[in-house]
């Protein structure tokens, strides 16, 4: 039986009133081309002392792309992605969703037998590696090296091939502990990160003339809430080597030398970092842990804006936000635009304001699980 009063339930269809029109036809990839389109010469890549525009890195995800067409990829097959932390990843996971497949991240940390698991559980036939991994690639599916016989992708067209992926195919596949401790796949679609991006460039206000700094592992979905915002910001993505990324003085170093503007990171690893002036920094954006105020208030002296993201791997990575102050406990924020958050009892009923319960998550964010 529910408690609410009317005034309540009134409160809840308003809280949940999150209604945003969104272009019903757009994929990931999209988003990426729309910017090479529109400013082709701007950086898109940026790490050590190299970088690489718009138009760059869209040509050579573009000839990967067609590569794996010609071996069969297409809407919903899976092909796994292992590479070292750089620019090989972004544009590996560019090319993948190109040719209108969903990416597995396979990290080559992981044990053999894990990875083995991954890609015959999630059915993945090709796996996009570096040559440098050859002996991690596991013996079920066929690699193909990103960084091998240039001339094989060079003989492709620069241009993008024609489009066969829809937004509720698959876009990336992530593996998580699973409730019995068994690696589950989670498959997601790209309407709901679609959704993501667009509220990441207007919530989060990511422009051009912002970097983003690549910290999340790809076998995070944090990567792609990282990735989203690059996208669809028209910004430059910083990616960085794992020594440089280090929380503590390496990535401090780092987000100083490679002026970022926009850092994300989970607490944890917010709390080692030295606080110390990042003149270029404006926004520090928290997920995947709860956020201690106290952190909060160290950081709020020295950066202008702190961010809570939150959502889980099943519900497209993002469902809630808020701006933190460090003066208030911290809370996971309001619905983003398209989603609907409901907190109930164990009989499936609202619960009142104060009252512990559940998280149920509707709306365009939902994945298959």
């Amino acid at each position: 039986m529910e408690l609410l009063t009317d005034a309540e339930r009134r409160q809840r269809v308003a809280w949940n009133a999150t209604f945003a029109p969104r272009d019903e036809d757009v994929c990931i990839h999209h988003i990426f081309a729309r910017g090479a389109r529109q400013t082709p010469h701007a950086e898109a890549l940026r790490w050590g002392t190299g970088s690489l525009s718009y138009a760059e890195v869209d040509t050579r995800a573009n000839r990967i792309a067609w590569h794996l067409r010609a071996l069969g990829a297409g809407p919903e097959h899976i092909i796994g992605l292992m590479m070292h932390r750089g620019p090989d990843a972004i544009i590996g996971v560019l090319a993948v969703l190109k040719a209108g497949a969903a990416y597995l991240p396979l990290d080559p940390e992981y044990p053999v037998a894990r990875l083995s698991f991954m890609v015959e559980d999630a059915g993945a036939q090709i796996v996009l590696a570096q040559i440098a991994l050859a002996d991690r690639v596991p013996f079920a599916a066929r690699p193909v090296f990103v960084d091998d016989d240039g001339a094989r992708f060079d003989r492709y067209p620069e241009n993008a091939l024609p489009d066969d992926a829809v937004p509720d195919n698959a876009a990336y596949v992530i593996y998580t502990s699973g409730s019995t401790g068994m690696p589950k796949g989670v498959v997601v679609p790209h309407r709901g990160a679609v959704n993501a991006a667009m509220v990441e460039a207007e919530v989060l206000a990511i422009q051009p003339g912002d970097r983003i700094f690549q910290f999340a592992s790809l076998n995070f979905d944090a990567s792609m809430y990282e990735m989203l915002m690059w996208m669809a910001g028209g910004a430059t993505l910083v990616v960085a080597s794992a020594e440089e990324s280090m929380p503590g003085l390496a990535l401090v170093d780092t987000v100083r030398t490679q002026r970022v503007t926009v850092l994300s990171l989970p607490p944890s690893a917010l709390a080692v970092l030295p606080v110390e002036p990042l003149p270029d920094l404006r926004l520090i954006t928290v997920m995947g842990e709860a956020c201690p105020p106290d952190l909060v208030a160290r950081w709020r002296g020295v950066v202008p804006r702190v961010f809570n993201a939150y959502g889980p791997t099943e519900a497209s990575m993002w469902v809630a936000g808020t701006d933190l102050d460090g003066l208030r406990p911290t809370t996971i924020g309001r619905p983003i635009a398209n989603t609907r958050i409901h907190l109930l009892d164990r009989d499936l009923n609202r619960v009142p304001v104060g009252v512990a319960g559940e998280l149920y998550i509707g709306g365009i964010a939902v994945t298959r699980g």
